[in-house]
């Protein structure tokens, strides 16, 4: 009896599913997570002088509708459809990448108002 139960232990043993164990070390999806904007989706509400006041843009399925207000600087990159901090406009579709104190370090306009008639 004790033979067939050592059998059946390592039998058991071989046929567990492979288990992949999570490598800390594996760094393939850490550009991705690094570059993901700290406001995502979200539309200028106003521009002051060294300010911009956003909100997300709204959503039927989402009530939640909160502006921030974030500082920025002259070497504020902007990138995407504008590439200038003067060319910002009120209604811009932007996402944006701060730094702790909500100092605006990257601005990316992902869609632009054309106010031309």
């Amino acid at each position: 009896m004790n033979k067939w139960f050592v059998f059946l232990i390592i039998l058991l043993a071989g046929c567990q599913p492979h288990v992949e164990k999570y490598d800390y070390q594996d760094q393939t999806y850490d550009k991705f997570v690094a570059d993901q904007p700290d406001y995502f989706n979200y539309i200028i509400i106003k521009i002051n002088t060294a300010t911009l006041e956003i909100a997300p843009i709204p959503d039927e399925l989402d009530a939640s509708y909160g502006t921030e207000t974030l500082a920025y600087k002259d070497n504020t990159i902007v990138e995407g459809k504008k590439h200038n901090l003067n060319d910002l406009e009120v209604n811009d579709r932007i996402d944006a990448w701060t730094n702790d104190n909500k100092q605006i370090q990257r601005i990316k306009v992902k869609e632009a108002v054309d106010n031309t008639y």
